[in-house]
């Protein structure tokens, strides 16, 4: 295992797509197919219910990702270049987003159904394009092919917002930070000023402030700003999501569930922070940390699809662990064949780069040593 690799993310990371895909393969799919399971009901009455967990501990998932996402996100690209980290945030997004949007046109297109949000999903070329690239989340009305695509146009606003704020994040994070959470706040401040598609923006932005409570973790977890500054900064983080939250704004109802999971899912990523020094590598952990975005992607497109086959056939439970293996194996697949390759493309692209730069600081010209930095 990499000795620099955070253990408690990895751990997070874990739980994190479990509990996503637990919400659609059982919590979701139970209901839409009218079916009562014991199992399903004892967890929802002893756990789901009493925590007021949105949307079926699915968004427990998502917050969980957000925050790891927002702290290890900061963490990397805090010792970037521009270059590198555009590079690098490019090539983790889109080759596998790439990849589950021609599966689930594939799925469409042949007849099976993979789970929807409810727009459209009509395939053809501009559904495609906008589908890839994201832009379909800012778009009237909308065609999704991946339901859970919703929470990567978040990470990409993410990745845009830390990239100009990384500057001043260097030399001044508390005020950068600040500026960032103002930057949330001029959008929500703005929803309704603009058309259909700015709306749309705001309903993503008003999730940034769980992102950015996960970097103001890791200003404080690394020194950079002192535990006050970062408690101030973390209640203006989450009074921007309850903002966002509120009736009219454009979120979905039961606000007080998600921001009552919010306050779960922080209170988890704080005491798997806290236990990091007492983790342990787990093959099992860091083998689905490693294909949680594949499984992420690939679950609501391929196990959906085929338990909506295969249940009327063999029933729920063979379905459930059929859907399960061809998924678990479709991620081992991707992570190998795109996510990796991927990687590796983008440290061949950064490393080009630093040789030009040691190349530079060779030189017998004084003024190109430390270009870049």
């Amino acid at each position: 295992m990499n000795p620099g690799r955070f253990r408690s993310l990895d751990l997070l990371r874990a739980v994190a797509v479990c509990l996503v895909v637990y919400c659609h393969l059982v919590g979701i799919w139970l209901h839409q197919h009218d079916i009562h399971s014991v199992t399903a009901a004892v967890f929802e009455g002893f756990a789901v219910d009493p925590l007021a967990v949105a949307l079926n501990v699915g968004n427990l998932g998502v917050v969980i990702f957000f925050l790891v996402s927002g702290f290890i996100v900061t963490h990397t690209g805090f010792a970037e270049s521009p270059r590198q980290y555009a590079i690098k945030r490019l090539l983790r997004i889109y080759p596998m987003l790439t990849a589950a949007v021609l599966v689930s046109a594939a799925l469409f297109t042949v007849g099976l159904q993979p789970l929807s949000t409810g727009d459209g999903t009509s395939v053809d070329p501009v559904s495609l394009l906008t589908n890839m690239s994201l832009a379909n989340y800012l778009m009237t009305p909308r065609v999704v092919l991946v339901d859970v695509g919703w929470t990567l146009i978040i990470e990409v606003l993410f990745y845009t917002l830390l990239f100009v704020a990384l500057p001043l994040l260097r030399r001044a994070t508390s005020p950068a930070i600040l500026g960032e959470l103002g930057a949330v706040a001029a959008v929500l401040a703005s929803a309704h000023l603009g058309g259909p598609s700015y709306a749309l923006l705001a309903v993503d932005v008003g999730y940034l402030p769980a992102l950015l409570l996960g970097q103001v973790v890791w200003a404080v977890r690394s020194r950079r700003i002192p535990p006050w500054a970062g408690s101030v900064l973390g209640v203006v983080a989450v009074s921007e999501y309850v903002w966002a939250g509120l009736p009219g704004m454009g979120r979905q109802p039961t606000v007080y569930h998600y921001n009552l999971t919010l306050a779960l899912g922080f209170a988890v990523f704080l005491a798997a922070l806290l236990a990091e020094s007492k983790l342990r590598p787990i093959a099992l952990i860091g083998y689905l940390a490693d294909r949680s975005y594949s499984l992420y992607l690939l679950h609501g497109l391929l196990a959906v699809a085929l338990m909506n086959v295969l249940y009327p056939l063999v029933g729920y439970p063979s379905a459930l662990v059929v859907g399960l293996a061809v998924t678990v194996s479709a991620a081992h697949a991707s992570h190998r064949w795109v996510e990796r390759p991927a990687m590796r493309l983008a440290r061949r692209m950064t490393s080009t780069k630093r040789r030009a730069q040691a190349r530079g600081s060779s030189s017998s010209v004084p003024t190109s040593s430390g270009a870049g930095m």
